[in-house]
């Protein structure tokens, strides 16, 4: 399915490369018969960067495992000391042709990861090994009948 990061392309080509989530893989259900028509976006991805300039550990490094250890790793809040603390959150926007039925914003740790927990880390796999990175799905239920006739309608022509 085709997707695309929404963080700025003057971030995610940033020297060095700041702390962020890729996707990578990106599926989508539609469920027409249950009356909740929940779609559910299921995203594949991997941590990359990191929050401050600094050398990472290799990817067999005892670092990559300790909680205490979080350079190069996603926190639900990077910066708790901070007068106005922020969480780490993931923004999604479903597009269908030209109508946004759906936009949120959720707190990425706790809400919307599924598989695994912060501090993130990257998983060191082969570049196709889609089941054991990290996943992220938030679901949601269209706000109108319009929004789910027309997914419903889009999803059965494909």
């Amino acid at each position: 399915m085709p997707f695309e990061n929404c963080l700025p392309e003057s971030y995610v080509d940033n020297v060095p490369t700041p702390l962020q989530w890729v996707p990578q893989w990106v599926d989508a259900s539609f469920n027409a018969t249950d009356p909740k028509h929940t779609f559910r976006v299921t995203m594949w991805g991997n941590v990359k960067g990191t929050f401050t300039n600094v050398t990472l550990p290799p990817s067999d490094s005892p670092d990559w495992k300790d909680p205490t250890k979080t350079d190069g790793k996603i926190l639900d809040e990077p910066e708790p000391d901070v007068p106005n603390p922020k969480l780490t959150t993931l923004h999604t926007k479903i597009e269908v042709l030209t109508y946004e039925p759906w936009s949120e914003n959720t707190n990425f740790c706790n809400t919307s990861l599924v598989n695994a927990s912060c501090p993130l880390a990257p998983v060191f796999v082969e570049a196709n090994s889609r089941y054991a990175c990290p996943i992220v799905t938030p679901a949601q239920r269209p706000a109108s009948g319009c929004a789910v006739r027309l997914l419903d309608s889009v999803l059965n022509e494909c």
